[in-house]
């Protein structure tokens, strides 16, 4: 007999929940529609894990985050997530002050937010709706899509089959969406890579 989606839903939730993730408060929802990236809660985290900033803390905090949502190439994407972004400013006769700007504090994990929005709508070509969605200092970071568990019709096949379908219709989402988890008669793991052949 065919589990209703909903209790996988249910599991999911509660797994989060039990890991430390937090649900996004409703009023980051249309910020997330729009924009992707939750502004307000990066902002605040990058000043929370970047004190090694001493000067002009506010100044690279903007500029890294306007290079990160201007980004076009997914690989740079991930290459900020991973090593910080590199920023620059040029203060006339005082030169040139360089900083890198951590998006993530890979040594104190705890200084991180860890959010999870269940069915957030997201714009795209066609708008789309991953089950969830996991930001992590109000980046996306993982979506994961659920089917019902031992059913004939729908497995974690039909699973993949969404995400891909989301790289198409939403390939800016998957700009800074770093894999992807199905969940059905199997859960995999799977990385994400927004590409020309996926958006046909």
């Amino acid at each position: 007999m065919p589990i209703p989606e909903i209790y996988a839903h249910r599991d999911i939730e509660g797994n989060l929940n039990k890991l430390g993730w937090k649900p996004l408060d409703e009023s980051f929802y249309n910020e997330a529609f729009n924009n992707y990236i939750i502004k307000p809660i990066l902002e605040e985290q990058l000043k929370i894990i970047n004190d090694h900033i001493e000067e002009y803390k506010e100044e690279f905090i903007e500029k890294a985050i306007n290079k990160l949502i201007n980004e076009q190439k997914p690989e740079n994407i991930l290459d900020y997530i991973k090593n910080g972004i590199l920023i620059t400013l040029d203060k006339g006769r005082k030169g040139q002050v360089s900083n890198r700007v951590k998006l993530i504090d890979y040594k104190n994990i705890e200084r991180n937010v860890f959010n999870y929005a269940h069915e957030l709508k997201f714009k795209g070509n066609d708008n789309i709706i991953p089950d969830f969605t996991l930001f992590v200092n109000g980046i996306p970071i993982i979506i994961i899509e659920a089917k019902r568990e031992l059913s004939e019709k729908e497995t974690y096949e039909e699973a993949i089959n969404q995400i891909n379908r989301y790289e198409r219709e939403a390939p800016k989402l998957f700009n800074y969406v770093q894999f992807a988890i199905a969940y059905g008669d199997e859960k995999l793991y799977i990385s994400t890579y927004p590409n020309e052949k996926k958006r046909r």
